[in-house]
């Protein structure tokens, strides 16, 4: 079924335990921002019981009524795991185990006897569907009746089979766009103005009014999102005309998923005077990363540097600052800067969209090669011979670079580039006292509790921030936390990263 602008969706969150307020749901915020993001408009969400009938009801409703429908828990391999046994009343259909299924099964498990719990994982409707990821790194896979798709309630790995669907579906976008506007003035201030231009606009673009009563920046988000760029662009300008310059907050679209608002980053002309003037609390660390920028371009020019950039916290700060850097030299037009993305079958879905947006918002020319660092490097050798110097954003504290220099060839065996490490001796610390006070954009990834970003095989939100119900209340009361924990697994929640304040603790998520 292609994708288009009128294509629907229905969530159905199964689980006692999201009812009873036990866990969490993050599943349905994540899956309503990426289906919207492949241009499929979620019509409804509905949470119900671990109970059969009220699931195969559900189920049955939701698939005449929308394009796709999404159910997330209940395929466990207890007894109150029941989704399965629901889909296929649903279908009239029965449950079977299912051949293949089975035979990884018991690989996975190093068995030619499989218990009944684990037999149970792979019993599924006979007409049921299975779809594999593409590394074939996952031990099961989506599963699709008809036009409904089965994922599990566990959010990690939600997130991994969905990638599934967007594989899939990824060619046949056709995307939403949206614009985001901050006020300063309440919203019954200009609900008048407001509600004229999404009358006048109707059935072209939609217009969102959120008012906000805790938040010290900004009283009102609006948000503008249409199919159809021209009919976005024309919508967002007649509202702005309407509402007035004085009214409007210069904040970063961009804004953090905890919920906190972050004011848009300084220009570069600012943050670098900032700097100059010693108002930036990471002053003269920045200083002196700056110095080892201009004697790098000094060197070897900009037009002989990439930058290595993966989305990490780290590299983020060396992006933001080389990129006032160049700006501040190249006054008349920008230059693109080189930089190159390594990634694998384990980057976290997340990377990958922080780095698409790093695109636009850093001026990069991007090569993304799907390599370790080593043969990505060979690879990028032949494809950008000029390129003779690579900036990183390594730390003495990362492994394996206690003796590393600002500059330093690489080793031996690799292909042969001067590394350059303008931020070698800044502290975890201090890292993020500089994307949060100069406002930078940074991977989503940090705001669920993890610090140190690896693949997806040996990464998890650092145990260091991870907290127990009570104390979460206990902080809230005390005034140490203003933002809401994201993540909650296994009945504790995580804390955003910049919350650990053991440095040596950065990479205590890493396996």
């Amino acid at each position: 079924m292609p994708i288009t602008s009128h294509n629907t969706a229905g969530l159905i969150v199964i689980g006692n335990e999201i009812l009873k307020g036990e866990i969490q749901d993050i599943n349905t915020n994540f899956l309503c921002k990426r289906l919207w993001s492949l241009g499929v408009k979620v019509k409804r969400v509905s949470i119900i019981a671990d109970d059969v009938t009220e699931i195969k009801e559900e189920v049955q409703k939701f698939s005449y009524k929308y394009d796709y429908v999404f159910t997330s828990g209940g395929i466990g391999p207890t007894y109150d795991d029941v989704t399965m046994e629901a889909i296929a009343a649903a279908f009239k259909d029965e449950l079977q185990p299912k051949a293949e299924l089975v035979n990884k099964l018991k690989s996975y498990y190093n068995t030619t006897d499989l218990t009944a719990t684990q037999i149970r994982l792979a019993t599924i409707p006979t007409r049921c569907q299975v779809k594999y990821s593409k590394s074939g790194k996952l031990l099961l896979p989506l599963y699709q009746m008809e036009n409904v798709f089965i994922l599990p309630g566990v959010p990690k790995f939600l997130k991994s089979l969905f990638k599934i669907f967007e594989d899939e579906y990824s060619t046949k976008i056709r995307q939403f766009y949206k614009k985001v506007i901050y006020l300063s003035v309440s919203e019954i201030e200009i609900a008048e103005r407001f509600n004229k231009v999404s009358h006048d606009y109707s059935g072209r673009v939609d217009f969102g009014s959120y008012p906000v009563f805790d938040n010290s920046q900004y009283k009102v988000k609006i948000t503008i999102e249409s199919s159809d760029e021209n009919d976005l662009k024309e919508g967002y300008e007649c509202l702005l005309g309407l509402l007035g310059q004085d009214s409007i907050i210069n904040l970063d679209e961009g804004s953090s998923d905890s919920g906190e608002a972050r004011p848009k980053a300084l220009s570069y002309r600012e943050f670098l005077d900032e700097v100059k003037n010693e108002k930036h609390p990471n002053s003269k660390i920045i200083q002196e990363a700056l110095r080892v920028m201009a004697r790098a371009v000094e060197q070897y020019s900009l037009n002989g540097i990439a930058v290595a950039f993966n989305g990490g916290k780290d590299c983020t700060v060396l992006l933001h600052m080389f990129h006032c850097f160049v700006k501040s030299r190249f006054l008349e037009q920008l230059p693109k800067i080189k930089a190159i993305y390594t990634k694998s079958e384990e980057t976290f879905t997340e990377m990958d969209e922080f780095v698409a947006e790093c695109v636009d918002r850093y001026n990069l020319d991007l090569t993304t090669i799907n390599l370790s660092m080593k043969a990505a490097l060979e690879e990028y050798s032949t494809k950008q011979s000029e390129v003779k110097a690579v900036i990183i954003g390594t730390r003495r504290t990362d492994p394996y670079s206690g003796q590393l220099t600002p500059f330093c060839m690489t080793d031996g065996d690799w292909p042969a580039y001067i590394r350059i490490h303008p931020i070698l001796d800044w502290s975890y610390s201090e890292i993020w006292q500089f994307l949060r006070y100069s406002s930078v954009p940074y991977c989503s990834l940090y705001d669920f509790g993890y610090t140190s970003l690896g693949g997806t095989h040996n990464t998890k939100p650092n145990p260091s921030l991870k907290r127990s119900k009570n104390e979460i209340e206990e902080s809230k009361i005390d005034g140490k936390l203003e933002v809401e924990p994201l993540l909650h697994l296994d009945g504790y929640y995580y804390l955003p990263a910049y919350f650990l304040i053991e440095d040596e603790l950065e990479r205590a998520g890493r396996t």
